[in-house]
């Protein structure tokens, strides 16, 4: 009896670790963009001027000093962060905020 229940126990515990696995995966991801954006973030303070193209407005708005919005090519929209989060227009037609 004691031998199943282990296997019981055994059993148990590789659902539980297979059922946390996309958890630390997304654990891995955040750190891994977390460590990119203070690398860039870092490199903008030492007065290095970077292109940076990416879909996660709400953070490449705190980091940016102007923005371009493209749409199927072409640029949309340019401005300071400030402005553009002051447009309702371009922020809910281009970037879904």
């Amino acid at each position: 009896m004691a031998g199943s229940r282990t296997g019981e126990t055994d059993a148990a515990r590789n659902r539980l670790a297979r059922r946390r696995q996309p958890f630390r995966v997304f654990l891995l991801v955040q750190a891994i963009i977390q460590g990119v954006w203070e690398a860039v973030g870092k490199l903008k303070e030492e007065g290095l001027s970077i292109l940076l193209v990416e879909q996660n407005a709400h953070l490449a708005l705190k980091l940016v000093d102007y923005v371009h919005v493209m749409s199927k090519g072409n640029v949309v929209y340019s401005a300071k962060p400030a402005e553009l989060k002051a447009n309702e227009e371009i922020k809910s037609s281009y970037l879904g905020i």
